[in-house]
């Protein structure tokens, strides 16, 4: 199954997912008769989207699905786990970036049992590309942004608190899955699963890091996150400054954009020669490079970082330790 394809089958997998559970029994639809009511369930999109505390719900139920350095679950999908399961491990865990202690792991058994290959994991791939959630958040975020404005009983500042968070959702994802394949088919709407055709190719490398750091450029510039949460704020009407800690702040935008750029800026994607050889047709293609050595990726990734810091020396809160 090519990528293309994966991701449009994600995406219609994505349709009722928090609007509603989809009951095994009953049949599945597609199109406008899915998407006004999911099988099984009792939400609708007039439900979710006529009541500011469902919409704040909907909102944090993709909260639950970036990808931590933790495990926190073990939902399957087609009986394969997906990265959040503590069976199958972090693959970061090889880097210095998360420590594992849990030797019943797959990564861990293999990698400490001289075992370990690129194709460990039990479907023989570290990220898989349809069983992350990745285009459930993608698009349910989209259905936010496309629908935030008939919330009746949300304030605009509350509403531009939310879409920008789901920017921010949105870009994560993204930049989760864009490390592991490459350039990526760019969604910027919601779809019904009854348009006459679909077209959606991989973007190149640079267009997907162009969307990603569009994404979070205009979360930044709205202004409507906070630079970070110290318990006592509000956005606009609504007042619960306790449960706001973990969201998506300013700081947290213009860190990822370093992150970004830097990872980007490497010789994974960044050097006078693609990474495999520079003969594959993803290659050719500029799906997994830039397609020669550009210097002005460091200096995207030297601006993003004297940004953030010059952020941080002015407004406070963050440090290194």
């Amino acid at each position: 199954m090519n990528l293309q394809y994966k991701w449009l089958v994600g995406m219609l997998m994505g349709v009722g997912i928090g609007l509603t559970s989809i009951s095994c029994v009953d049949s599945i639809s597609f199109g406008s008769s899915f998407l006004e009511k999911a099988p099984g369930g009792s939400a609708t999109q007039d439900t979710v989207f006529g009541s500011a505390v469902y919409m704040r719900q909907f909102l944090n139920t993709y909260y639950s699905r970036q990808y931590y350095g933790l495990p926190y679950n073990t939902d399957v999908q087609g009986d394969i786990p997906d990265s959040s399961s503590p069976y199958l491990g972090k693959v970061d865990a090889l880097s210095d970036c998360w420590q594992l202690h849990y030797s019943e792991t797959t990564l861990y058994d293999r990698y400490y049992g001289d075992t370990h290959t690129s194709n460990y994991g039990l479907r023989g791939d570290v990220f898989g590309y349809d069983r992350e959630w990745v285009w459930q958040v993608v698009r349910s975020c989209w259905m936010l942004i496309e629908n935030i404005d008939r919330v009746p009983d949300m304030d605009a500042a509350e509403k531009a608190y939310l879409v920008a968070q789901a920017k921010c959702l949105i870009a994560a994802r993204y930049f989760d899955t864009f490390r592991h394949y490459g350039g990526l088919p760019l969604v910027t709407q919601t779809y019904t699963g009854v348009e006459s055709s679909y077209s959606f190719p991989r973007a190149t490398v640079e267009e997907t890091v162009n969307f990603m750091i569009g994404l979070l450029d205009e979360a930044i510039a709205s202004n409507a996150l906070f630079w970070a949460y110290d318990g006592t704020q509000s956005k606009g009407s609504y007042n619960n400054a306790a449960s706001e800690t973990g969201r998506w702040t300013i700081a947290g935008a213009m860190a990822l954009k370093c992150k970004i750029w830097q990872f980007v800026a490497s010789p994974l994607f960044n050097d006078t020669q693609g990474f495999a050889g520079g003969s594959s047709e993803a290659e050719r293609e500029l799906l997994v490079w830039y397609g020669a050595y550009r210097a002005e990726l460091w200096d995207n990734c030297l601006k993003a970082c004297e940004d953030f810091f010059n952020a941080v020396r002015q407004n406070g809160y963050y440090e290194l330790n």
